[in-house]
């Protein structure tokens, strides 16, 4: 290879990298407002029951529900999508099980 194409490579390997990166931000995130507070950028939960996407913002979905601990886990409940921290997903999956 001579050094035109090891320079072309290069910048076509930076612009690819630079689109993924893009490509990866824009799709984490929606401006699909929050279903309990209306803010954005939120991201898509799965609901169970009905099979649609609800969507809710980070301060929404990190705090447990049941304790206030840092939110680590969801799971469909009659009263909708619930965020939970470890102690209480085990708890809630004994229950469960």
């Amino acid at each position: 290879m001579n050094n035109y194409s090891v320079v072309l490579m290069r910048r076509l390997t930076s612009i690819l990298l630079a689109i993924l990166i893009a490509a990866v931000f824009i799709g984490c995130a929606s401006k699909t407002p929050c279903k309990k507070c209306g803010n954005t950028p939120t991201k898509a939960y799965k609901n169970e029951s009905s099979g649609k996407d609800e969507f809710y913002c980070k301060s929404c979905t990190s705090s447990c529900v049941l304790c206030h601990k840092e939110a680590k886990h969801h799971y469909t409940s009659l009263l909708g999508i619930m965020f939970v921290c470890d102690s209480c997903w085990s708890y809630i999956k004994g229950i469960n099980d």
